[in-house]
């Protein structure tokens, strides 16, 4: 598999607090990884920096094979941000509006959506089980609902890369499973998947590897259990436990 992700002795900082110190990975196409770590360890510093939200102070990253500050083609990037549900729920704007969000880089400002628009809002909708709630305000949905809605904004534009940022947040754990399930299946239709969350035992269910970020550096492990025996407590600073999860999974 080609590598579609090259990250190379990138480091950043937040004023003094050096978040990220020379972290390198490579994800290839079609993989789904699962990117955990204590709080504060970098993790949405790291999709952020992918994304090109943020430069690195050193270092570079690759997307498709070219540097980030030069891609283009940044809509073949889909990313739900962890505040997904900072969005104003009281903003008079329907599923259907929510997910054209979506495509207003390709439409042009003040430009009206047209008919290959829409049909692509309902196609986003229909891969996500949401069509049905097209014309329902966005506040009136449940959380797992939203999330939905919000993964259906991000493909829309027909991504090559996902990343979500702890999308389990916020949901219960049916909605949980749920949201499992459709990322197993864009994965599988070809989307390259990256998700940060805290649930190690569930996710590692699902995806190809597992990167942990720990004192601004990168651990990869297969499994939840090859990362217990590598030492999880001293990864995150803290005694961990695995528990059973009420979906069937298993969770950190």
């Amino acid at each position: 598999m080609e590598n579609i992700i090259e990250v190379k002795n990138v480091s950043f900082s937040y004023g003094q607090n050096q978040v990220l110190n020379d972290v390198s990975l490579t994800i290839k196409k079609g993989e789904f990884i699962g990117v955990i770590g204590p709080n504060g360890s970098g993790k949405s510093t790291l999709m952020n920096l992918i994304i090109g939200k943020l430069k690195a102070s050193r270092g570079q990253i690759y997307i498709f094979g070219e540097s980030i500050d030069k891609l283009k083609q940044k809509h073949l990037i889909g990313y739900v941000p962890q505040r997904s549900f900072s969005f104003n729920l009281s903003f008079p704007a329907t599923v259907f509006e929510v997910v054209m969000m979506g495509l207003y880089a390709s439409i042009g400002l003040f430009k009206k959506p047209g008919a290959i628009h829409r049909e692509k809002v309902h196609d986003a909708l229909k891969i996500v089980d949401m069509y049905e709630h097209k014309d329902t305000l966005i506040g009136n949905l449940s959380g797992g609902q939203m999330q939905r809605v919000f993964i259906a904004r991000s493909i829309v534009s027909d991504p090559q890369i996902l990343i979500l940022d702890e999308p389990t947040v916020g949901i219960d754990a049916r909605s949980e499973k749920n949201l499992f399930d459709l990322l197993e299946k864009l994965n599988k239709a070809g989307i390259t998947i990256i998700m940060v969350t805290h649930d190690i035992m569930a996710i590692t269910e699902k995806v190809s590897r597992i990167i942990c970020l720990s004192g601004g550096k990168v651990n990869e492990h297969c499994t939840a259990i090859d990362l217990l025996e590598a030492g999880a407590s001293d990864l995150y600073g803290y005694p961990v436990k695995l528990e059973k999860h009420e979906h069937g999974g298993e969770k950190l």
